[in-house]
C-alpha cells in the first residue's frame, strides 16, 4: 500500500504542483494604493490579462509625494481595464505657477488579446484662468491629449491602433497651471475578447496529465479507492 502512495504522490502531485506554480507566475492584480507602491523595485500588477511594470514618477518642483498620490484599478467595464491616478487633495497649484508631472510605465499584453483601442479621461477642479492638461504617449501610437479649462480640448479622448499592440511604454504629462487642484488621471487600454483564455487551457491540460498518471496506476497494481 505504501508504495502505491508513493507513486500516486510521484505521478499525480507534481502535475498539480505545475498547475499551481503556472497561476503563481502571474502577477496579483493591480491594488488601489499610494502610487510609492506601484514604484517599488520589482513591482508588477495585472488590469485583466495585461500586465503593468516598471512605474516611474518625477516629482518636479510643486508635485506631491508618490506617499500622497493613490492608483486605483478600472475593470467596471470587461476587456476595457485601465488604471486612475487621483490627485484629489494633493495637489493645488496656485495662480501663476505651473507644475509638470510625468508618470511612466510598461505594459504587456498577450498575443492572443491584444490592446487594440486607448481612452484618456481627466477631471480637475479650475478657476481664474486654471487649467490642467494630461498627455499620453502610448509607444509608437499617436498621442492622447484631455484637458479642463482650456477652450478646443476635451476632457475625454480615445483613439483606435493601426495595429494591436502587445507591448508598449506608456508616458503620461500631467501639466497643471494655477488656478487648478485635484486632478484626476483616468487611463484605460481596451482589448479583443477571446473566447478560451490561455491559462486554462494550460490548467486543463496538467490536470488531464494528472488524471493519466492516477489511471496508469490504477491498471498497473489494481489500485482500488477506500470506501467509508
Amino acid at each position: 500500500m505504501r508504495s502505491r502512495a508513493n507513486l500516486l504522490a510521484t505521478g499525480i502531485l507534481p502535475a498539480l504542483s505545475t498547475a499551481m506554480f503556472v497561476t503563481a507566475a502571474f502577477a496579483d492584480p493591480c491594488p488601489l494604493a499610494f502610487l510609492s507602491t506601484y514604484l517599488a523595485t520589482g513591482f508588477s500588477c495585472t488590469l485583466e490579462d495585461k500586465t503593468l511594470s516598471g512605474f516611474t514618477y518625477t516629482q518636479n518642483p510643486g508635485a506631491p509625494s508618490p506617499t500622497v498620490v493613490t492608483a486605483s484599478p478600472d475593470t467596471t467595464v470587461s476587456h476595457n481595464p485601465g488604471l486612475v491616478l487621483n490627485f484629489t487633495g494633493v495637489l493645488t497649484v496656485p495662480m501663476g505657477d505651473t507644475v509638470i508631472v510625468p508618470i511612466g510605465f510598461n505594459l504587456v499584453a498577450p498575443p492572443d488579446d491584444p490592446v487594440t483601442d486607448l481612452s484618456l479621461s481627466v477631471a480637475a477642479t479650475v478657476t481664474d484662468g486654471g487649467s490642467v492638461v494630461d498627455q499620453e504617449m502610448f509607444g509608437a501610437a499617436p498621442s492622447l491629449m484631455v484637458c479642463v479649462g482650456v477652450a478646443g480640448c476635451p476632457s475625454t479622448a480615445s483613439a483606435s491602433l493601426a495595429t494591436r499592440v502587445t507591448s508598449a511604454t506608456v508616458v503620461d504629462t500631467l501639466t497643471v497651471v494655477g488656478s487648478a487642484a485635484d486632478p484626476i488621471v483616468r487611463k484605460n487600454f481596451s482589448e479583443t475578447p477571446t473566447e478560451t483564455p490561455t491559462l486554462e487551457l494550460a490548467s486543463l491540460g496538467l490536470l488531464g496529465a494528472g488524471l493519466g498518471a492516477l489511471w496508469l496506476v490504477r491498471r498497473r497494481w489494481g489500485f482500488r479507492p477506500m470506501v467509508f
